[in-house]
């Protein structure tokens, strides 16, 4: 969607318009050249409405998400099938865990544009956070189909077929692939620790818990899981230890990794086959 500005030479419009949509601009010049075309003189609604969307874009970029939400409102009710509006704010209660909330803006974002990856995939966080893991997965389904260079999307379907134990060779595959664009990220690195622990590759499943735990030791899942794989590997002490550290960290991650079949399915690893 373009917007058009409404005043200044052509020239002007149409770099404070290419400003405010992001490109080629910091978020800083992004919210001044959105800024001026809020301010300028009687611009119509539509150009009003994506002005709104983007200067909220830019601020939740900087972190700034009372600003970002603020005007992602503004602009739904400027434009109520503004769909970019709405994925945005429904994104937006979502990373502030108000899940239900993300739920109400993500379907009416995807009623409005169901070509929408992003919206797709932002509504498949929130029903996994929601523990409906059958329809997330439908969901991020979709926004991988939609969009397969989408490396959050492909990382979010890795975990949510770990954490439902199927599709294990396409979830390996899926994590490989995040992996690759962002081989550091803890957030996937525990989710293909869960995966090698499912296929029951548990010195895999170790390393990757390893890194991760690198990476951010405050997790409490990757020392529980690591603990588990060392335990079945036949190293108990040092799986009890991990075990015990991950209960320090959270009363409620073993809880959620039982109902999930974690650890019910380990085998100890014969003798001699470590």
């Amino acid at each position: 969607m373009m917007i058009l500005a409404g005043c200044g030479n052509r020239q002007t419009e149409a770099n404070e318009r290419a400003a405010c949509e992001g490109k080629d601009a910091t978020p800083k010049e992004s919210i001044n050249a959105c800024t001026k075309i809020i301010s300028s003189k009687d611009p119509d609604t539509e150009t009003l409405s994506y002005a709104y969307l983007y200067r909220g874009i830019s601020y939740d970029h900087l972190g700034r998400a009372g600003e970002a939400k603020a005007d992602f409102e503004q602009s739904l009710r400027m434009l109520p099938n503004n769909a970019l509006a709405a994925t945005n704010l429904g994104a937006l209660h979502g990373k502030e865990g108000r899940f239900t909330v993300a739920m109400q803006y993500l379907d009416r974002a995807i009623q409005l544009d169901e070509s929408n990856p992003f919206a797709w995939r932002n509504r498949a966080i929130a029903l996994e956070r929601l523990g409906n893991f059958p329809k997330a997965l439908e969901d991020i389904n979709r926004a991988v189909a939609l969009d397969g260079a989408d490396h959050l999307a492909v990382a979010e379907r890795c975990w949510l077929n770990a954490v439902t134990n199927q599709k294990l060779d396409q979830a390996l595959s899926d994590c490989n692939l995040a992996l690759a664009t962002q081989p550091e990220s803890s957030n996937i690195l525990n989710s293909r620790g869960l995966v090698y622990f499912r296929r029951k590759q548990f010195p895999e499943s170790i390393l990757d818990y390893d890194a991760a735990i690198r990476g951010d030791p405050s997790e409490p899942s990757s020392f529980l899981v690591r603990g588990y794989a060392k335990r079945a590997m036949g190293l108990d002490e040092e799986g009890a230890a991990d075990i015990d550290k991950a209960a320090q960290l959270s009363s409620e991650v073993s809880s959620f990794y039982a109902t999930i079949g974690v650890p019910d399915e380990v085998q100890s690893v014969p003798p001699g086959s470590r």
